[in-house]
């Protein structure tokens, strides 16, 4: 699923280098990545790329680990998108469990 988060690419050549080409909605949505960039394999298909540019530098993830960066920031798209989902299932449990009387203290023998 596309979303605007999600970049498609391709390997190029270019002179006597081999390149990744970006849609330019990339480069207009985030221009940190138009100049110097790292990149990290972190398992087979998997790679970690991170702006090198003065911009990023001078901020204060400048010391932060380039991977809890990366998890946190898919986790708050996660939740962004999970968001509308959990909620319309809260409203179906609690229609489903209207009028049901709950003892917080009944013992379910739940694992024994």
């Amino acid at each position: 699923m596309r979303n605007n988060h999600d970049y498609t690419g391709s390997h190029a050549t270019t002179g006597n280098s081999e390149a990744m080409r970006f849609d330019k909605r990339l480069f207009k949505q985030h221009p940190e990545f138009g100049g110097a960039v790292r990149a990290r394999v972190l398992s087979k298909g998997v790679m970690l790329v991170t702006a090198e540019s003065d911009a990023v530098a001078d901020s204060p993830e400048e010391h932060e680990d380039p991977l809890l960066v990366a998890w946190l920031g898919f986790v708050e798209r996660d939740l962004g998108v999970s968001r509308d989902m959990a909620e319309n299932r809260l409203t179906r449990l609690r229609e489903l469990t209207d009028g049901i009387a709950v003892d917080p203290d009944e013992d379910l023998d739940i694992g024994r």
